[in-house]
């Protein structure tokens, strides 16, 4: 009966030994820089990086680009092992379809394109890596860039950020969301995981009708006056 009761618990909590053990790992894990280009010539400025499962088993990953705060004009694209997604108009944030990793398979490409359009500004954004079955976050990627502007220092991102901290209540939510935020909204924009705008509101409201959306994840982009803007997840509950 002992033996019984000790192979279950095995059965049960060594696939969660295993995922604590963290068998995903990429290099590096934060960017920071500065950059003084040739903005008429520069299409993108490129971050590499490098994944890798230890495990001696395959894999699956989901990534999600999050906590976006970049100039309007800019786009994003991430190539990874399956798929090169592209800059825009809108970003891309999420991929398609999970990413299977082979058991010790090394060097595996993620990265990321930053196209500045021949605007000059600095913006920040993560990359949340998670495993494709449970949704457990493996790790997070920080991005901190500054292109051709002196007055927008790597340093001071943290405090513009701040500066636009908004608050989305309730999330998840039913039909109406709110959004608590003392920087003067130009826009909204709802779209899908693919990428897909399905909902424009372009007006400066900070409470959002969303009662015709189905059930399911979404993000909403946020545009400031400033020209900044912010993406994030939102849920929509039946």
């Amino acid at each position: 009966m002992k033996a019984s009761i000790l192979n279950l618990l095995l059965f049960l909590f060594l696939p969660l030994i295993a995922i604590c053990q963290n068998p995903y790992s990429i290099s590096p894990e934060s960017f920071d820089q500065a950059f003084n280009e040739d903005l008429n010539t520069v299409t993108y400025l490129r971050f590499e990086g490098l994944m890798e499962n230890t495990a001696d088993t395959a894999i699956s990953i989901n990534w999600d680009i999050v906590d976006i705060d970049l100039p309007i004009e800019w786009g994003l694209s991430v190539s990874d092992k399956d798929m090169s997604y592209p800059p825009g108009p809108q970003i891309t944030t999420s991929n398609g379809n999970p990413i299977i990793f082979d058991a010790n398979e090394s060097e595996i490409p993620f990265n990321v394109d930053v196209y500045p359009k021949e605007t000059p500004g600095c913006g920040e954004f993560n990359v949340i890596i998670t495993l494709a079955q449970t949704g457990f976050v493996l790790d997070t990627i920080e991005y901190r860039v500054s292109i051709n502007d002196d007055d927008c220092s790597i340093t001071s991102i943290g405090e513009q950020a701040f500066n636009e901290a908004i608050e989305l209540f309730p999330n998840p939510f039913v039909n109406y969301l709110r959004i608590n935020t003392s920087a003067k909204i130009e826009s909204t924009k709802i779209y899908n995981s693919n990428g897909i705008t399905i909902l424009r509101a372009l007006n400066n409201s900070n409470t959002l009708n969303l009662s015709k959306l189905e059930a399911g994840l979404y993000y909403l982009e946020i545009v400031f006056a400033n020209g900044r803007r912010t993406v994030k997840k939102i849920l929509k509950e039946k």
